[in-house]
């Protein structure tokens, strides 16, 4: 056990290129480790079918931005906090990248010693059963929602278990009818008839769905 009980505390802010927003969502909070000391818990959201091999080199990139931001805050630091990185993955195949940075390095053996290297945790959901994603009703629905969101087969009879989580978490409603709108179609939305009052859904229907990624960020706060 790394961290404390202690729940994680949101840091503002996207280190995210712009570009790559629309597939990438980000996430940092300030955890407590169970020495006594604070650290940065980053989470990157991968909203591709498929695993990114250059997953390393985006985070690799991301984390002098957190620390630039973290070093305004803390101008008179005497050492840098701690980052621990965590990838969350949905895609329909299982990840099989290798969970360091670097292999992605060219270089011999002798080499290796004095290259940059940091290891990441890599949360496969579609390894983990439903009822054990999380404890947070809220937390809950959004990884069941991204765990299917690639798996076409799959979508239609998870609707029901989706809708049943939600009446524990009826105030995401509109984020999970915003993303699931547009990765998967309107068609989706007839499942949100499952403990919902008719007009709210239909209200959510008649709405344009965009800025899915954005939505599915809240769900993380």
């Amino acid at each position: 056990m790394l961290l404390t009980s202690t729940p994680p505390e949101l840091v503002e802010g996207s280190f995210v290129d712009g570009a790559l927003r629309d597939h990438l969502t980000d996430r940092l909070y300030r955890v407590h480790t169970v020495d006594g000391t604070d650290a940065l818990l980053y989470t990157l959201v991968e909203h591709k079918s498929w695993p990114e091999r250059k997953i390393g080199w985006q985070l690799y990139r991301y984390m002098p931005r957190i620390l630039e931001q973290w070093e305004n805050e803390n101008p008179k630091w005497e050492q840098l906090p701690p980052i621990i990185c965590v990838v969350v993955y949905h895609g329909a195949t299982e990840w099989t990248i290798p969970d360091t940075f670097q292999p992605l390095m060219a270089g011999n053996e002798a080499l290796r010693p004095y290259l940059p290297n940091f290891r990441f945790v890599v949360v496969d959901l579609g390894r983990i059963d439903n009822q054990v994603l999380s404890a947070n009703p809220r937390l809950h629905v959004g990884l069941l929602v991204l765990k299917y969101a690639f798996r076409k087969g799959e979508q239609r009879d998870i609707l029901e278990e989706i809708g049943l989580a939600l009446q524990d978490a009826p105030d995401i409603l509109h984020q999970v009818v915003l993303y699931w709108g547009v990765q998967i179609g309107p068609w989706l939305l007839t499942g949100f008839w499952i403990g919902f009052p008719g007009t709210v859904v239909r209200v959510f229907t008649l709405r344009h769905l965009q800025g899915s990624m954005a939505a599915f960020g809240a769900l993380f706060e």
